[in-house]
């Protein structure tokens, strides 16, 4: 109880609402000094710190040397339309998925690789719905052969 009473003397003080010394004019001027300089920091935005010019952290991408080279993609450009059954039924099983239902999720992905052959993120998924066995690996394996960079 002490301590409460010691801790909220403590903060009102450094509020400026209660005063810790003597009574009278001197702990007026006190409350005023104590409360002046922190009125005048709310609100006040600070000014942004100097930089050295050559300083790397503040360059532009054409300032940065060697310049910035981006690999090529090895993916192929598809070009042929999405079967509409493939995308519904990799729909359904990412639903699956989330529901916990590995099973149905497994027939369904199972269901779109065969009827859109040419598309990673199905294989890959399945490849996850399969789990830790040989039918996963060749899932990845599938997944990775299609998309090298994924």
């Amino acid at each position: 109880m002490m301590r409460r009473g010691v801790v909220l003397l403590l903060v009102a003080a450094a509020a400026g609402g209660v005063a810790v010394g003597g009574a009278g004019c001197a702990n007026k001027t006190q409350r005023a000094k104590a409360s002046a300089p922190a009125t005048a920091l709310v609100g006040t935005p600070r000014p942004p710190a100097p930089h050295a010019a050559d300083d790397p952290a503040f360059f532009t991408l054409d300032q940065i040397q060697p310049a910035v080279t981006l690999a090529q993609s090895k993916r192929r450009a598809t070009t042929a339309p999405v079967s509409l059954d493939a995308l519904q039924w990799y729909a359904q099983a990412h639903a699956a998925l989330a529901r916990g239902d590995r099973n149905t999720a497994i027939n369904l992905l199972e269901r779109a690789a065969e009827k859109d052959p040419s598309s990673p993120e199905i294989f890959e998924d399945l490849a996850r719905a399969y789990g830790a066995s040989d039918k996963a690996l060749k899932a990845y394996e599938q997944a990775l052969a299609l998309d090298p960079d994924n």
